[in-house]
């Protein structure tokens, strides 16, 4: 290897066709597809501080990626600049596994991101336990322990709203700041709803997107949609909702016996995961999914809108159906 520079998307796309690149990428994912002669090869997408499109056409390669998977790992790269029909993209050549601490590489250029997220989880995890009942507090623990890794690094959408690293987990926040806004704000919703079903709700409601996204590309199930996706997550709780559990204290052998929520409960929680896109999806039938999805139109639109900002002329937002991420 004789560079550790890092793959730069806008570089890349001043270069000629068949040029060759070097450097540092992180890849994202690749799957298996079949050219019109017949021919096997892998079509992924890599991290160049930007989104990067590859193939890798047969031959010893195309055996290393399938016998070993590669995604989100650091990789060095060597790689040829491919022209087709005005659009760039890469043939890779040659893909290593790097230890980046040990070469001392700071991979964080190759995938931006306008959110810290420490500190947006620390918000998310304090906010939450001011608003859930202790009984509801540690039924979201255990919930998001089981997703965190995932959930707190992972885009909110491909390229519509938080497009970023952490943008899952800032679109959420966001979207519970309006909540404790609205509960606060409107009497009837506070004394007419549950609580501890909403807020649990609304944090858990795009947990599928962890499942439906690897890196802010889609998956091979994402077809799946994360509405489903995370209906599939919830259902591991099943028992612990309906019956109840004992959740152990840190730093003690002591446990809290976690009281029953109930099966009303536990299928209100999926109704607001399988029908939070209201008239873009699955329409709302439940007032707690009716109103999670009022949070979420809102503040993805916000967002949208905020992104968007300065600008001249006409600003178009179109949630076509479907679109709505």
């Amino acid at each position: 290897m004789s560079t550790y520079k890092l793959l730069n998307k806008e570089e890349i796309l001043q270069q000629a066709d068949k040029e060759l690149v070097k450097g540092i990428s992180i890849i994202s994912s690749y799957a298996p597809q079949t050219a019109k002669n017949g021919k096997e090869y892998y079509n992924g997408t890599l991290k160049a501080q930007g989104n990067l499109e590859f193939k890798v056409w047969g031959g010893q390669l195309f055996n290393q990626l399938e016998a070993e998977d590669y995604k989100g790992v650091p990789v060095y790269i060597e790689a040829e600049v491919n022209v087709w029909n005005d659009t760039k993209s890469l043939i890779l050549k040659k893909v290593v596994a790097v230890d980046i601490v040990d070469l001392g590489i700071d991979i964080t250029p190759l995938d931006p991101t306008k959110y810290d997220i420490a500190a947006n989880e620390k918000e998310f995890y304090s906010l939450l336990k001011e608003e859930l009942s202790p009984n509801g507090f540690e039924l979201f623990k255990k919930i998001y322990n089981h997703i965190r890794k995932e959930f707190r690094s992972e885009y909110a959408a491909v390229k519509i709203h938080d497009a970023y690293r952490g943008g899952l987990l800032a679109h959420t926040l966001k979207m519970l700041k309006v909540l404790q806004f609205i509960w606060n704000t409107y009497p009837n919703i506070r004394e007419n709803m549950n609580k501890d079903l909403v807020f649990i709700g609304l944090a858990v409601h795009d947990m599928g997107k962890i499942l439906e996204y690897n890196n802010g590309t889609r998956t091979e199930i994402a077809f799946a949609t994360h509405n489903f996706l995370g209906q599939e997550i919830l259902f591991e709780f099943k028992k612990d909702i309906i019956e109840g559990f004992e959740a152990t204290v840190k730093g003690s052998d002591e446990a809290i016996v976690v009281e029953p929520f109930g099966s009303d409960f536990y299928y209100r929680l999926q109704a607001i995961i399988q029908q939070h896109h209201g008239e873009f999806g699955e329409p709302c039938h439940t007032v707690e999914s009716y109103l999670v999805h009022l949070v979420d139109m809102f503040e993805s639109r916000v967002e949208i809108f905020e992104e968007s900002l300065p600008f001249t002329g006409t600003l178009s937002i179109d949630f076509g159906k479907y679109r709505l991420e």
